[in-house]
C-alpha cells in the first residue's frame, strides 16, 4: 500500500472531525435534507430536544454516512445538531462509538500530522491537537512521532524540510497547549522533546525556547519574601 494511504475509518473520522471545526460557527439555520439513514433531522429539529438514544443513534450514524458516500447526512446534522445538543456531547459519544482506538489507528493518525502541515491543511493537526487525550496520552503520542521521523540523512533537502515541519508541529503544540508538555510534576514529555530537538534541529527557534522553558520549570524563581 502506498506510503500515507490511510484505509478503515481514520479518514473519515478525520473528515468528520474537520468539518465539525470548519462548520461549528455557520450554517445557524436550518434547511432540510432527506438523507439515507432513515433518522428524521427535520422532525428533530422541530422538537428541538431529543433523548439520548436518539441523539447517540444520530452519531453513531455519522461514520457510516461518510463511508457509504451519503452526501446529506454529516452537513444536515453538522447544521442542525446545536439545536438539540452541545459540540462536547456529540464528540463524547462519538469517541465512545469509536472507541479506544487500536495502537495501529492511532499510529497512522499521528503519521498524518506532518504531511497535513506540509499540504497547507488549516484544520487536522489543531483538531487532533483539541481530541486526542480522549483516545492516547501525550507520551503515545510523542513516542510515535519521534518513532516516524527519528532518522534523518545529513544535507539531504527533503529531510530537512521533514524537520523543519517536526519542529513546527512541536511549537504549534506547545502554543495550543502547553499544558500537556508542560507539568510541573512530570517534565518527563518536555525532556524528551527537548532531546530531540537539540539532536536534529539544534539551530532552531525551539531549540532555545524548549531548554529555557524546562529550566524555569524545574527552578522557578523564590517567591518575594514577606515584609518585615
Amino acid at each position: 500500500m502506498p506510503q500515507g494511504v490511510i484505509q478503515g475509518t481514520v479518514p473519515y473520522l478525520g473528515t468528520f472531525l474537520t468539518d465539525l471545526v470548519m462548520l461549528d460557527t455557520a450554517m445557524k439555520d436550518y434547511v432540510y435534507i432527506e438523507n439515507k439513514s432513515g433518522l428524521a433531522l427535520d422532525d428533530t429539529c422541530r422538537v428541538g430536544t431529543v433523548t439520548a438514544g436518539t441523539l447517540e443513534k444520530l452519531v453513531n450514524q455519522l461514520v457510516p454516512s461518510l463511508q457509504s458516500g451519503d452526501p446529506f447526512f454529516v452537513p444536515a446534522f453538522l447544521c442542525t445538531y446545536r439545536r438539540f445538543a452541545t459540540t462536547r456531547q456529540v464528540l463524547d459519544l462519538l469517541f465512545k462509538r469509536v472507541g479506544t482506538i487500536t495502537a495501529g489507528t492511532l499510529e497512522k493518525l499521528v503519521n498524518q500530522l506532518v504531511p497535513a502541515l506540509q499540504s497547507g491543511d488549516p484544520f487536522f493537526v489543531p483538531t487532533f491537537l483539541c481530541t486526542y487525550r480522549r483516545f492516547a496520552t501525550t507520551r503515545q503520542v510523542l513516542d510515535l512521532l519521534f518513532k516516524r521521523y527519528g532518522f534523518f540523512c545529513p544535507d539531504h533537502e527533503e529531510d530537512d524540510q521533514l524537520k523543519n515541519t517536526v519542529c513546527s508541529f512541536l511549537g504549534c503544540w506547545l502554543d495550543l497547549y502547553p499544558e500537556d508538555l508542560c507539568q510541573p510534576s512530570d517534565l518527563s514529555c518536555l525532556n524528551q522533546v527537548m532531546a530531540y530537538v537539540l539532536l536534529n534541529v539544534p539551530h532552531s527557534a525551539l531549540a532555545l525556547r524548549v531548554p529555557l522553558l524546562l529550566t524555569r520549570l524545574e527552578d522557578p524563581e523564590p517567591s518575594q519574601a514577606e515584609p518585615r
